[in-house]
């Protein structure tokens, strides 16, 4: 828990009892938000008044790293993996005006990247489907060459309801993407991206829709995706897009067809 005279207090569930309090060296540093990491062995604390995120051993309650950044901290979000903490940070004091999000890298403790944005931004939160935590690199809209039921099961111009697609073409899914080069199973789905029995319909930002219906993801790569065609009794020519963490594809038009060859 945070307070205005720059104190962040410890709170032992267990008794719900302040059992520790970390006091900042700068008087008045307004502590404004706090993100823990998953593994909870530190936090990041947003200084609004001296510009700066301060970072917290849980194992001693200690401050192990101050990190600079350009503008007021506001509030703080880890990601999912933990290797990234992103920080809303207003331009002027007052909180009022445009601002940005300030990415820092958790294992150096290090800014490495500055999103502006229009409006004075507060909190934040990861978007469905983002489990790895990615911070995407990649800058150009997806472009879509070819769309083909799975070449297990065919390789067919068509498709149906059900149906397993490979779409290919160029800046598919973001090249830093780290599920790309996972060691087990890179670039497919895990248990982790099902919201109980349900597939993802995105992936690390990536989505298909195919007649202004979410298909279902199961594969990335840069030039090929794998998905399962979503419920549909339309037939005949459809619309297919590609949006990846940058833009959207311009539409492919594809046959789709109220029965089933190949899955």
């Amino acid at each position: 828990m945070v307070d205005g005279l720059g104190n962040v207090s410890v709170i032992a569930t267990s008794s719900n009892t302040v059992s520790a309090t970390v006091t900042f060296p700068q008087v008045g540093s307004c502590p404004f938000a706090i993100g823990i990491t998953p593994d909870g062995t530190r936090v990041y604390v947003a200084r609004f008044s001296s510009n700066s995120v301060v970072v917290i051993a849980t194992s001693n309650n200690a401050v192990v790293s101050t990190v600079s950044v350009q503008g007021y901290p506001q509030g703080v979000a880890i990601a999912l993996d933990g290797k990234h903490a992103y920080v809303t940070t207003s331009s002027p004091e007052t909180g009022i005006g445009n601002g940005s999000v300030t990415i820092i890298d958790t294992s150096s403790n290090t800014v490495v990247g500055t999103v502006g944005v229009q409006s004075n931004p507060y909190g934040l939160a990861f978007k469905s489907g983002t489990t790895t935590g990615n911070v995407c690199t990649n800058t150009a809209p997806p472009v879509v060459s070819s769309i083909d039921s799975a070449s297990a099961y065919g390789a067919y111009p068509y498709f149906s309801s059900g149906s397993w697609l490979e779409i290919k073409g160029t800046n598919l899914a973001d090249p830093a993407d780290p599920r790309l080069t996972a060691s087990t199973n890179p670039g497919q789905w895990t248990t982790a991206d099902f919201t109980g029995s349900n597939a993802p319909t995105v992936l690390d930002g990536i989505s298909v829709s195919i007649n202004s219906k979410p298909a279902y993801v199961w594969y990335l790569s840069t030039g090929q995706l794998n998905v399962q065609a979503p419920e549909d009794s339309a037939s005949g020519s459809v619309s297919i897009t590609v949006t990846n963490c940058n833009a959207t594809s311009s539409p492919y038009r594809s046959r789709g067809t109220p029965w089933r060859r190949g899955f």
